[in-house]
């Protein structure tokens, strides 16, 4: 995935606000922090996919104003930001296994394991990097469409200086009873699709599901030492 791409993907799971989108609030947030649109819409009245979206968001929104200043003395701090306040919500399990596809029927419990714990890292450094590069965008969360009783789509839209980008987000609910993303639409293109197509890719050209997670290994090293992490922190 280009980084333009994952930056945008990064900002919308690290930011987005939700409720009508014909009841937004604009509040004014400090220099160099994310702009914020704060919704009118009461909390019950959302449907609670947009619920999720908010709720991480606002934690997050908060853990980044908040650590700015460390942040720019130990980048690497981002991941535990990620992991006290995003992580949760993202179905790394079901997300992995899609993006395996076909290849995830004839691997075995341990390549699944590997890959899942590769792969959560691969995003999360990826997106860490990115996240680290934004200030004062601003988010618009549409109404969801397509809701069903364990599933829906939560379009967002990204204001950048170069243009408004579309970012949408597949929620769904897992058989605990929780729900969670599973899947990010950049401008109608499916990142997990996009994905699925590398590593199948990677596993056809060099012989398997070993090589693939080695090709991950290697990717989670380099973005470590890009962060200035001797190793990657646990997932």
């Amino acid at each position: 995935m280009n980084k333009m791409k994952s930056a945008v993907a990064a900002v919308g799971l690290l930011s987005i606000f939700t409720g009508a989108a014909d009841a937004l609030v604009p509040v004014v947030s400090n220099d160099n922090s994310l702009g914020i649109l704060f919704s009118t819409a009461l909390a019950a009245e959302m449907h609670p996919a947009q619920k999720l979206v908010q709720d991480a968001s606002a934690q997050m929104i908060a853990a980044l104003n908040a650590n700015a200043a460390d942040l720019k003395r130990n980048p690497a701090h981002i991941h535990d930001l990620l992991e006290d306040n995003i992580l949760m919500h993202i179905d790394f399990e079901k997300i992995s296994l899609l993006v395996l596809g076909k290849h995830g029927r004839t691997a075995t419990v341990e390549q699944r394991e590997r890959f899942t714990a590769e792969f959560k890292k691969l995003l999360i450094n990826t997106y860490s990097d990115a996240a680290l590069e934004f200030s004062g965008e601003t988010i618009t969360v549409k109404p969801v469409r397509g809701a069903k009783p364990d599933s829906a789509m939560v379009d967002t839209v990204i204001q950048r200086a170069s243009g408004p980008i579309d970012v949408s987000y597949s929620v769904y609910l897992t058989p605990q009873k929780e729900w969670k993303i599973r899947d990010v639409l950049v401008e109608g293109v499916s990142l997990m699709q996009k994905y699925r197509g590398e590593t199948s890719s990677i596993i056809e050209r060099r012989g398997g599901i070993d090589a693939l997670i080695q090709e991950l290994v290697n990717r989670n090293r380099s973005n470590c030492a890009a962060l200035k992490l001797p190793t990657c922190s646990p997932m």
